[in-house]
């Protein structure tokens, strides 16, 4: 028999989508195995627990994110860029109201889930808690490591890992004759690294606290166990449905990636020679800073009037290839043509001054 044990952070995944293949419909195979006997589900209380809080948490967290987000655009955004400003609280949106939506159908299947018959809730007992703390206290895997600045030592301290890892030795008996499929991204704490084979197993120290008749086999996504193990995999609809997702997200992050490109630029004209020039213009002559205002803003503008179909896409590009640079070209051009009439004007003042100077001496 199959017996696998599922870290609350894949149950994370599932619930907010953030591993590709991790879906509400991840859950749903999990359901399926279990209903038809092919594995059974080791479940520490301290992971249910875990599941329920942080999901909550998480969602509360990005929602607030988003608010404060919408605030930061609305300084960074001038005003003849709001039609891609709203383009970007649409992404986020979006990607908030996906999370929103895979949390709840998650939920709902982690709550069928832990209640079928295939699985083996572990209670939080005094004998875990107490071998828990003494796996800290020696220092053994997967109890962490945190530095004492009062001491100048090293301490091993007590955790929820320590408390999940002793649940499941709690069951070493029943696993004798059969397989552990664990699985956690906690690889830091729980697994060591094969160089050679590329792959993770659970850590020496852990693994040696099983019987040598268990068979242990360590995953760090929920996604490739069901693959390898059961061959299971999530149906092409819903993994259209979850690289769109990540679509949207990746082009908010571009997004975010190009404005902060621009505010860059921005600087980087700011402290240029060009800058300094085109400041004495400006100041010499209003009208001349109206131009220059205007030009600078249409160029700008224009990038971004282009790329109606995939405004942040076509963006990204114009800003790293050659249409930026004639954008910029353009600017300069501009500039000097305005500081080179300034200078022609400057001329025609003091020749028409020198003339008027030569009229009067010879009257005179």
């Amino acid at each position: 028999m199959k017996y696998l044990f599922i870290d609350t952070n894949n149950f994370m995944a599932c619930a907010l989508l953030t591993e590709l293949d991790h879906t509400p419909q991840t859950i749903g195979h999990l359901i399926d195995l279990l209903r038809k006997d092919q594995a059974k589900l080791i479940l520490p209380e301290i992971v249910e627990i875990e599941f329920f809080r942080e999901v909550e948490l998480e969602l509360l967290k990005k929602k607030k994110s988003i608010e404060s987000f919408k605030s930061l655009l609305g300084s960074i955004f001038p005003t003849h860029l709001m039609p891609d400003k709203a383009q970007f609280i649409k992404y986020v949106r979006q990607i908030y109201s996906k999370i929103n939506a895979s949390s709840q159908a998650a939920k709902a299947n982690i709550e069928l889930l832990f209640n079928l018959n295939s699985v083996i809730k572990i209670p939080l007992s005094y004998e875990i808690f107490i071998r828990a703390y003494r796996r800290a206290l020696s220092r053994q895997k997967p109890s962490k490591s945190t530095y004492c600045p009062e001491c100048g030592e090293i301490k091993h301290r007590f955790d929820d890992d320590c408390m999940v890892f002793e649940s499941i030795l709690s069951m070493k008996d029943e696993l004798e004759n059969n397989e552990l499929i664990f699985c956690s991204a906690n690889k830091k704490h729980f697994a060591l690294h094969n160089k050679k084979q590329d792959k993770h197993f659970l850590h020496p120290d852990l693994a040696a606290s099983f019987s040598q008749k268990t068979e242990v086999r360590y995953y760090i996504k929920l996604a490739d166990a069901l693959k390898a193990e059961f061959k299971k995999d999530i149906n092409r609809e819903e993994k259209a449905k979850i690289n769109k997702y990540f679509e949207i997200q990746q082009k908010a992050f571009q997004l975010n990636d190009l404005m902060a490109q621009l505010r860059d630029e921005a600087n980087l004209i700011a402290s240029s020679p060009l800058h300094g020039i085109a400041k004495q213009a400006a100041e010499s002559s209003a009208g001349i800073a109206e131009m220059l205002k205007r030009t600078t803003e249409g160029s700008l503008t224009e990038m971004f009037r282009r790329s109606r179909i995939d405004p942040i896409g076509d963006a990204i590009r114009a800003a790293t290839t050659a249409s930026w640079l004639i954008g910029q070209r353009q600017i300069a051009d501009d500039l000097s043509k305005l500081i080179i009439g300034w200078g022609e004007s400057v001329k025609k003042i003091a020749i028409t001054g020198s003339k008027k100077n030569e009229g009067k001496n010879k009257k005179k």
